[in-house]
């Protein structure tokens, strides 16, 4: 995540993301795919945006950059 995108989605990429517009739906498909979601007290749906990208597999690749090999030789 960069430092300019929001910490959770916003109304329109929950929209957009699920082809929801009512808020009950939306956390049903959420639901239904595997995806943590909470209320606000004013009602409206909170996801996390490292969460969803998480869990859709957007960044799954990049954990592993960086991490060395074993260097299995060196075991005698």
């Amino acid at each position: 995540m960069n430092d300019l995108e929001p910490l959770f989605l916003t109304a329109s990429e929950l929209e957009g993301i699920t082809g929801k517009k009512r808020r009950a739906n939306q956390a049903a498909w959420f639901t239904t795919n595997g995806i943590k979601h909470r209320y606000r007290a004013d009602g409206t749906l909170v996801v996390s945006r490292r969460h969803f990208e998480f869990s859709m597999g957007d960044k799954l690749d990049q954990m592993f950059i960086g991490f060395p090999e074993p260097d299995f030789d060196s075991i005698n």
